[in-house]
């Protein structure tokens, strides 16, 4: 079965406080997250909640100042 997934192009977030940076646990995060393609067991990987998991990755996009990940009801894809 062939799942089709819409790439519009992401709007841009807005920037992140002044003095802001990225971390290493955002990349982690958001590496896992990639890997695993989904919240709950990524965050169980990272030993971590899905609340917290989404919240690194949330921080690390504005930060960037773009989507990473479209969030789909069956995970995340890239």
């Amino acid at each position: 079965m062939t799942r089709i997934v819409s790439l519009r192009r992401a709007k841009p977030l807005a920037r992140g406080a002044p003095g802001a940076h990225v971390t290493t646990d955002q990349i982690s995060a958001f590496l896992t997250l990639a890997q695993e393609k989904r919240f709950v067991s990524a965050a169980r990987r990272l030993g971590m909640s899905q609340s917290g998991l989404s919240r690194q990755v949330q921080s690390l996009e504005r930060e960037l100042g773009t989507r990473l990940l479209v969030r789909t009801p069956r995970g995340v894809v890239l």
